[in-house]
């Protein structure tokens, strides 16, 4: 009995190999179109997780994860050969994500209200949130590059644009994706122009290579001398993407290093700055006390009023204090405690400056000899 082929004995797999043209195309597509629908889920149970996968980063848009899906059916409907009905809804997703790309951008440029931000999901999220429910407008541009790409995806004379455009969205879903993996604060957290979500980076980098990807028609060429160079430029392309890899990860643990390097610095400064600043106020605090005990033995006026201005300093220097350890619960909890320890050692000083105003020195001196300032003086030290 004859052996039949394999690809007569397994036609599906036969299929497969024939189609695997559009495998990653459609892989893609499939990644990208299961990520806006679980993003999607996510903003109708409200679990912040699946919106954001970062705690305290940008959330993904439900209009972003909308339009995840809606390229990424687009992707998987036209690498194909798909028939002319599916054709034309391919095609009709596409153009709904360039509409979508393209109208949230004039929002942004030209300041219109589309109301369309909101339209799915009413967004109550904090983080690098500059208009709620409005995407980032990276990947506004994105939509309508990757909408316009998969829209003309059959067109061999539109080459050229589809590249461009395929190239620009990976461009922005790589740049965003780095942003991240080196810890770019300009990238991920800018408030002014919103940045890309990371689950939205890596959708836009599947859909910009697997558009890609389905535009390449390879020339066919004849002879064994193309195949050989065909081979050597596989593996020029091997060499210079392993490279490229190298260099995205030694590059990332260098920033990564600098970044953590800075900010170790920068706190240096600041715990530097708090120091500084806790000397002066021990210092004016014991100037006060100087002011109040020159002018309670000689009576003379100017004393009296450089403890009202020493007063005054010190409560403004608890301010600073106070805000330069805002951010350090602990450190704002201890300061409260000694803004009460000071607080009470002033209402001593001017206590004993009342009583010798209206009783004299006798009596100042006898409020000044109990202790009760020196005491307070050595807990506020402390």
């Amino acid at each position: 009995m004859q052996n039949k082929p394999i690809s007569e004995a397994l036609p599906f797999h036969s299929f497969v190999i024939r189609r695997r043209g559009v495998t990653l195309p459609r892989l893609a597509a499939a990644l990208t179109a299961v990520l806006g629908v679980a993003v999607l889920a996510g903003w109708a149970l409200d679990l912040r997780w699946l919106k954001s996968v970062l705690p305290g980063a940008v959330e993904m848009k439900a209009n972003t994860a909308a339009g995840l899906l809606l390229a990424g059916g687009a992707l998987f409907i036209l690498p194909g050969r798909p028939s002319r009905s599916m054709q034309w809804f391919g095609q009709a997703l596409a153009l709904v994500t360039t509409v979508l790309g393209l109208a949230t951008l004039g929002e942004y440029l030209f300041g219109w209200q589309l109301h369309i931000d909101e339209l799915l999901f009413r967004d109550i999220g904090n983080a690098y949130n500059l208009i709620r429910g409005r995407m980032s407008p990276y990947s506004a541009i994105g939509f309508a590059a990757i909408g316009f790409a998969l829209a003309a995806l059959r067109r061999p004379a539109m080459r050229l644009p589809v590249w461009l455009a395929t190239a620009l969205v990976v461009g922005i879903g790589a740049l965003s994706f780095l942003g991240y993996l080196w810890n770019v604060s300009e990238l991920v957290s800018d408030r002014w122009l919103p940045p890309v979500a990371v689950h939205t980076a890596v959708g836009f980098i599947l859909l910009g290579v697997g558009a890609l990807r389905a535009h390449w028609r390879p020339v066919p060429r004849q002879g064994r001398r193309p195949k050989v160079l065909a081979r050597v430029e596989a593996k020029i392309v091997s060499g210079f993407i392993v490279a490229l890899i190298l260099l995205l990860v030694g590059g990332g643990y260098t920033y990564r290093h600098n970044v953590e390097f800075a900010n170790d610095l920068q706190w240096a400064v600041h715990t530097q700055e708090v120091r500084a600043a806790l000397a002066d106020l021990d210092a004016l605090i014991a100037d006060t006390g100087s002011a109040q005990r020159d002018y309670i033995v000689t009576g003379k006026k100017g004393h009296r009023d450089s403890f009202a201005v020493l007063t005054a300093a010190t409560s403004e220097q608890q301010k600073l204090i106070e805000r330069l350890v805002v951010d350090s619960p602990g450190q704002t909890k201890r300061f409260a405690a000694l803004e009460q320890l000071i607080a009470q050692h002033a209402e001593i000083l001017a206590q004993t400056i009342d009583v010798f105003e209206k009783q004299g020195f006798a009596a100042a001196r006898n409020q000044m000899v109990s202790g009760q300032g020196g005491q307070l003086m050595q807990s506020v030290r402390a």
